[in-house]
């Protein structure tokens, strides 16, 4: 029991002195400033919709890949870029650690947390925007944002197969994963590279080649798009079944971040891990 407690706040340790700093605040700071700028902006472009809610807003926003890829990955990245520092603290944490897949693991599950909190962040300063200018009915409207300015039409039928609340849920779910997703690919790179830079090439990479696929022509590289799977509104499955969609990428988001979990894995248990200092 002592040494999982040991364990416990050595983890609590090592999670703040990766995540607790300037430069998490300050990506924080600008995420909030750039949401005061689309809430505005979303105030100006609705002011003729009374029935809009707080749940249109969050889904128009969290349903742009615009705001997706130039703000909440990119923030991301330089917030979980310590994950990946080769300093005396990890050094430190190696030789408390009984093996490289502990710590590995250890990394994954702190940059989940990460990856959650930080949505889960966004989300909030989204409800706290709308809730003192926007509905909050949980029920779906005639003409709601998001028909209005996504789909053109009326909510579609098979986005009413759950409330809002449950549809802005699942939403958070999806964002967050695709958050995750990019977070472990820029942690398991660092693993095959040792310098610093390669990781985040990789990861904008990736980055890159979602957003590619997604505004695409070709609808079967839009489905496997990261960017198609991190939203939940979706022109490519609007005549398909609602939580037959949601399914899908659920299972998209579990095989990929598993095989990035298996790399690595394969990679730590090969690894010679060389620290600030070392030749």
């Amino acid at each position: 029991m002592v040494i999982r407690l040991n364990k416990i706040r050595l983890f609590k340790n090592y999670f703040n002195y990766n995540i607790i700093n300037k430069i998490t605040l300050s990506a924080l700071f600008i995420l909030f400033l750039y949401l005061f700028g689309e809430f505005i902006d979303f105030l100006k472009n609705f002011a003729g919709y009374k029935d809009v809610s707080v749940y249109d807003y969050m889904i128009f926003l969290f349903n742009q890949y615009i705001f997706l890829v130039f703000f909440l990955d990119l923030f991301f990245l330089a917030i979980i870029k310590n994950f990946i520092s080769k300093n005396s603290f990890s050094k430190y944490l190696i030789l408390k650690f009984s093996n490289r897949k502990q710590l590995f693991i250890n990394n994954i599950v702190a940059i989940a947390i990460t990856s959650f909190l930080y949505v889960l962040i966004a989300v909030l300063i989204v409800i706290i925007q709308g809730g003192f200018n926007l509905r909050v009915s949980n029920n779906w409207t005639t003409v709601s944002s998001l028909s209005a300015k996504i789909t053109q039409t009326e909510v579609s039928g098979y986005f009413k197969a759950v409330s809002p609340l449950v549809a802005c849920l699942l939403n958070y779910l999806l964002t967050s994963l695709y958050i995750l997703f990019i977070g472990i690919v820029f942690y398991v790179s660092s693993l095959y590279f040792r310098k610093t830079i390669i990781p985040f090439v990789i990861s904008i990479g990736f980055i890159v080649i979602g957003v590619t696929a997604y505004t695409g022509s070709v609808q079967s590289a839009v489905k496997f798009s990261l960017c198609e799977n991190a939203m939940i509104y979706s022109q490519v499955w609007a005549s398909t079944n609602f939580l037959y969609q949601i399914g899908f990428k659920l299972i998209f988001w579990l095989i990929t971040i598993s095989a990035l979990i298996a790399l690595g894995l394969y990679r730590v248990k090969r690894v010679d891990f060389k620290f600030e200092g070392e030749k």
